[in-house]
C-alpha cells in the first residue's frame, strides 16, 4: 500500500494504491502414472502457488468410473481401458492453469487361446499364435513340460520343428504392466 500525489496548477490529489500480490496456481503435474482396469487408482494432481485452486476437466473425458474431485484427486476404479485425453484446469478467483494429460488404462492379460494344434515329429510345425485380452503382452512357458524344437517368441508365436513325439504338458504366462494370467495346453 502506498499513496500517489499528483500536483499541478490547480492543486494537489492524491490516491491511495494498494498492490495485491497473487500466488499463482500453477499445475506441476505434467504426467499421469497408468492405471489398471478394476483396480483402485488415486493419484493427485500437484500445484505451485495456492493450495486454494479448485479442479475441473475442461475438456476431453476421464475413463469411466473415474473422477476429479475439485481439490485436484483422481480416484475410483476404471472399467474400461484405453488411452483418455483431458485438460484439467486449477482456478482460484485470481488466477488458472491449464495443463493436457494422457490417462493410459491397462487391462490385465486374458488369455482367449483354447487350444493348439498337435505338430509331427521332424516336420516344420504350423506356426501359431497365442491371443489374449490386454495390451503390451509378453509371454513365456513358465512351467511344465513344452515340446522339443519348438520355441515361444515374447510376442506369443509358437514355432520350430518338432525333434520327439510325445504329449506334452506345458504352461504360458502372458504379462504386462498390470498382471499376468496363466494357461496349461497339452500338444
Amino acid at each position: 500500500t502506498f499513496t500517489l500525489y499528483a500536483d499541478n496548477v490547480d492543486g494537489t490529489a492524491s490516491v491511495d494504491v494498494v498492490i495485491e500480490v497473487v500466488e499463482p496456481a500453477i499445475i506441476t503435474t505434467y504426467f499421469l502414472p497408468d492405471a489398471v482396469k478394476g483396480t483402485e487408482y488415486t493419484y493427485s494432481i500437484n500445484i505451485l502457488g495456492n493450495a486454494n485452486a479448485s479442479f475441473s476437466i475442461t475438456s476431453g473425458d476421464l475413463p469411466e468410473d473415474l473422477k476429479l474431485t475439485p481439490s485436484g484427486k483422481i480416484t475410483g476404479k476404471p472399467s474400461e481401458d484405453g488411452r483418455f485425453y483431458f485438460t484439467v484446469k486449477a482456478s482460484t478467483d485470481k488466477d488458472l492453469s491449464e495443463q493436457d494429460f494422457t490417462l493410459n488404462v491397462i487391462a490385465p492379460p486374458k488369455i482367449l487361446t483354447s487350444g493348439i494344434p498337435d505338430g509331427q515329429e521332424g516336420k516344420a510345425y504350423s506356426t501359431a499364435q497365442l491371443e489374449s485380452e490386454g495390451s503390451g503382452i509378453s509371454w513365456a512357458v513358465t512351467g511344465g513340460n513344452f515340446p522339443s524344437g519348438l520355441s515361444l517368441s515374447s510376442n506369443g508365436y509358437i514355432y520350430g520343428t518338432p525333434t520327439t513325439a510325445d504329449k506334452y504338458n506345458f504352461t504360458v504366462t502372458a504379462s504386462n504392466s498390470a498382471g499376468s494370467n496363466d494357461k496349461t495346453f497339452t500338444v
